[in-house]
């Protein structure tokens, strides 16, 4: 498991109620969590934008509206999110890619 991978929001130690697979973690995809009472979501892109590796801190990036909203939604909706970005590159998009010509 990578660095940029793991619990990114929430209680890691909660029991799960149910859980929403999505590639990104946006406002739509956390409120259809919500409605399907799944409080975990598994997402493969970074929670806040710009990426952290941009050289943009997650301080400055929660300036953006759309990372306001996203953070309220979580917090809102008792969420908790975890990242697996190098985990599903590895076992499930590569290979989606690499059959592909």
């Amino acid at each position: 498991m990578g660095r940029e991978e793991g619990f990114r929001f929430g209680d890691p130690s909660g029991e799960a109620t149910g859980v929403l697979v999505c590639f990104m973690a946006t406002t739509r995809a956390l409120a259809a969590a919500v409605e399907h009472s799944c409080s975990l979501v598994v997402c493969h892109e970074q929670l806040n934008y710009p990426y952290e590796s941009w050289g943009v801190g997650l301080e400055q990036s929660i300036t953006w509206s759309v990372n306001r909203r996203r953070f309220t939604a979580l917090a809102r909706g008792g969420l908790t999110v975890y990242r697996a970005h190098g985990q599903a590159d590895r076992f499930s998009i590569v290979d989606d890619f690499r059959h592909r010509r």
